[in-house]
């Protein structure tokens, strides 16, 4: 049968690209919109660059907001991150990550801490947030939780959020990943927002991998689409 453009695309697109290199611990994948600073277990020297795009669907349309971000590996486990959030072409804050992989790892178990500070440009406001990551897998199937709290300093004085995002993953081919993305957020009066977020992961080659996703973000007053697209560069 002939095949024509579009399923030959489809077929590149699905099923071709590079092995993954085995071994004997977990690989635990990356969620596309509240990602690690480095993979857990990564080793001293790895360096990654990326870029974050998503869009918020909106009555009035779709507020873009966009990040690249640089993470580097200083030892093995230990990760630094800086990442530059903007809405339009104006720069919103600054970022900088810490992530500790815990001892103690397994074919299905990795876990680790996550620290992350954010500066905003445009208003007297600070936040930390600290998370702790697990990562559970067996054969195709995987999973990374992350649970924790922010701190963010307000007009009236300090507010704390709870912090839960759980994403599950299938690796569909060596190259092609399939996952789901939820990032729950609860504040000191209730429920603030919580996001679905269905996913794809292609690693194009060895150092290149895109990943896209599209799902829902529901707060108290709304529920809307939300879309996000990330290209990460391993260098």
């Amino acid at each position: 049968m002939h095949k024509g453009p579009a399923s030959v695309l489809l077929s590149i697109f699905l099923f071709a690209g590079p092995a993954r290199a085995t071994d004997h611990a977990l690989h635990v994948h990356e969620p596309l919109s509240f990602d690690l600073v480095r993979s857990l277990g990564a080793r001293k020297g790895e360096l990654e660059v990326n870029t974050l795009l998503s869009c918020t669907g909106t009555g009035a349309g779709c507020e873009p907001t966009w990040a690249p971000e640089i993470e580097l590996t200083l030892f093995d486990g230990v990760g630094l991150e800086l990442e530059l959030p903007h809405q339009g072409d104006r720069l919103e804050s600054v970022k900088t990550a810490f992530q500790l992989t815990l001892p103690g790892k397994s074919a299905s178990f990795r876990h680790g801490l996550q620290v992350i500070e954010e500066h905003l440009l445009h208003s007297p406001l600070e936040q930390v947030s600290a998370l702790y990551l697990l990562g559970l897998g067996s054969g195709r199937f995987s999973s990374l939780s992350m649970w924790g709290a922010s701190l963010r300093t307000e007009p009236n004085g300090p507010e704390l959020r709870s912090l839960v995002n759980v994403s599950f993953f299938y690796e569909w081919t060596e190259s092609l990943t399939l996952g789901f993305e939820t990032n729950c957020k609860l504040g000191e009066r209730g429920f603030e927002s919580v996001r679905f977020l269905p996913q794809v992961q292609k690693d194009l080659t060895d150092h290149v991998t895109v990943q896209l996703g599209v799902g829902l973000l529901l707060r108290p007053e709304e529920a809307a689409p939300f879309g996000s697209v990330r290209v990460v560069l391993q260098l």
